[in-house]
């Protein structure tokens, strides 16, 4: 229990030493004006932490030693005293145990309170006995004997971290690691699922380890939309397309709300999560609102009625020839009386058919009217999909507090028409009312 205690107190340690470095080099930064070098020594000390986590404490130290020289900081003396001790229970090099006793005094000179003063001082409980045993002076009456030089080093880091990469097509390594290289110019190729491949060349400084930090770009995911043609295609707001697509949307992975729409039918919504690099096909059936259907039915009728009133005019016209056709027999003085009863019946009859026609086409006309409004004016109510748990507890619990610009916006109210047809004893029409 003691060891993994003392375990997570040295990996503690390199992780609040990574924290006080960037505070203090910030500072120095601003202080001395050497920003350059500051962020280089970030680098360094951010590559050494990365080794030191992996269990490459030879690669650590020869980062923590550089990022020292160029921006010495007690937060970097004690990482660097944390890599020999480590180093040193791995080859058991004299001089890695005489550079961490060294390091850790000189942390608690640096720093009289505080700070890692409680690790530092157990470490030297450890590493003092060790010593005094091999037959050595204390390292405080002398400088320690540095150890062998290190080589040229690249630490390779990714983003997000666990790509595989080579250098110069050999090497296989998963990142972050340290690869001992001859100087010189090299090839670093990394891969990683999902991702893009990423290459690029590098140059490696003998007895110096080089941080090559490696951003890898995400793979988008593929969405292809199947429907009825015509369709507008939406994702988060945003029109994107139409159906057919001439070839798959790219998105970037997580959740994106697809929407499609086509006058005359219930928009389809729904809120999707895609994986990077994933393809996706969402096939849609539209199903026509009950405004399209009033439509097509106003127009239907209204059709009829009006191809009714043509023909209520064709038999007005029909009667009116043959009541006419009785006038003129009857100037030539053969009308009997039965053709005086038949002009009559005519003239009814056409008055029928002509009263009928006017109403068949008022009314018809209406309706066409009120059927091409319906039609003309069916456009899509996109509603928002339902909140998710996670989404309703970030939600702000004031309904007067200003909604977030990404948040989805209030559906638009439907446009409501209605007619009522008006029939008198001379006269026929409709009455047409809406809300918008």
């Amino acid at each position: 229990m003691m060891r993994v205690e003392g375990a997570l107190r040295r990996v503690a340690a390199v992780t609040l030493s990574a924290v006080a470095l960037c505070a203090a080099s910030a500072a120095h930064a601003q202080g001395a004006g050497t920003s350059n070098e500051s962020e280089r020594a970030k680098m360094l000390f951010g590559s050494g932490a990365q080794a030191y986590a992996s269990g490459q404490f030879s690669a650590a130290i020869q980062a923590f030693s550089e990022a020292n020289r160029i921006l010495p900081r007690p937060a970097i003396a004690y990482s660097l005293a944390q890599a020999h001790r480590r180093q040193y229970f791995l080859d058991k090099n004299k001089a890695h145990l005489e550079l961490a006793i060294s390091g850790f005094r000189a942390y608690i000179e640096q720093v009289p309170d505080g700070g890692r003063r409680a690790d530092a001082a157990q470490a030297l409980s450890e590493l003092e006995p060790i010593l005094a045993r091999m037959g050595e002076t204390s390292p405080a009456r002398g400088e320690p004997k540095e150890p062998a030089k290190e080589p040229a080093r690249l630490m390779i880091t990714t983003q997000p971290s666990g790509a595989v990469f080579t250098i110069d097509g050999k090497d296989r390594k998963q990142a972050p690691y340290a690869v001992e290289v001859a100087a010189g110019k090299h090839r670093v190729h990394a891969s990683l699922e999902g991702y893009f491949d990423e290459e690029r060349e590098v140059l490696a400084v003998d007895r110096t380890l080089v941080p090559i930090p490696i951003e890898l770009r995400e793979r988008p995911a593929r969405l292809r939309v199947t429907g009825p043609n015509g369709c507008d295609i939406f994702v988060d707001g945003r029109p994107v397309g139409t159906i057919p697509q001439s070839e798959p949307l790219e998105l970037a992975s997580g959740s994106h709300l697809v929407v499609v729409t086509k006058n005359g039918y219930k928009a389809f919504s729904q809120d999707i999560d895609f994986r990077r690099n994933e393809p996706k096909t969402v096939s849609v059936a539209l199903e026509p609102t009950g405004q399209r259907i009033v439509a097509r039915s106003l127009l239907i009728s209204g059709g009829a009625l009006v191809l009714a009133g043509g023909v209520f005019s064709v038999l007005a016209l029909n009667r009116q020839s043959a009541a006419l056709d009785i006038p003129d027999a009857q100037r030539q003085g053969n009308v009997s009386p039965e053709d005086a009863r038949d002009y009559n019946d005519a003239k009814d009859a056409r008055d029928r058919w002509r009263t009928g026609a006017l109403l068949a086409f008022s009314v018809g006309g209406a309706a066409l009217a009120t059927g091409l409004m319906f039609y003309l004016f069916d456009r899509p109510t996109v509603l928002p999909p339902r909140a998710r748990p996670e989404d309703r507890r970030t939600r702000p619990s004031s309904p007067s507090s200003p909604s977030s610009p990404s948040s989805p916006s209030p559906a638009m109210e439907p446009m409501e028409m209605s007619m009522v047809p008006l029939v008198g004893p001379s006269f026929g029409g409709a009455a047409l009312t809406g809300r918008f």
